[in-house]
């Protein structure tokens, strides 16, 4: 639609594209959803740049896939038991710890009795 910036009136009706109706049609992005593409954007960039760094150091045979599981121990660094495992593997069922003990326990117990019992009869 056309319209004279003078008066205001109506001059005449021309058919639009479709590319421009869709363009005015669609909402002006606010700020929330500008950062979130472009925080997407860049983490879509770094993954790329790691991709192929891995790739190149592929090629020249540098590459070694166990290094990032590597523990950097700094020096005079005492380490006082193996690291513990909190998460179980799918379809594994929680042990209790109690009932083992308790399990152990009786059985030191029966044995202690039973060795007590053929030392003293001999």
């Amino acid at each position: 639609m056309k319209r004279n910036d003078k008066t205001g009136q109506i001059e005449g009706v021309e058919k639009r594209n479709k590319n421009e109706a869709k363009l005015e049609s669609e909402p002006a992005p606010n700020k929330k959803a500008r950062k979130l593409k472009r925080k997407t954007a860049e983490k879509k960039k770094q993954r790329l740049e790691v991709f192929k760094e891995k790739k190149q150091a592929k090629k020249a045979g540098k590459f070694d896939e166990f290094a990032r599981f590597k523990d950097e121990v700094k020096f005079g660094e005492i380490v006082h038991e193996p690291p513990k495992l909190l998460t179980l593997p799918r379809r594994a069922q929680a042990v209790d710890k109690v009932s083992c003990s308790q399990n152990y326990a009786k059985l030191y117990l029966i044995n202690t009795i039973c060795s007590r019992e053929n030392a003293t009869c001999c």
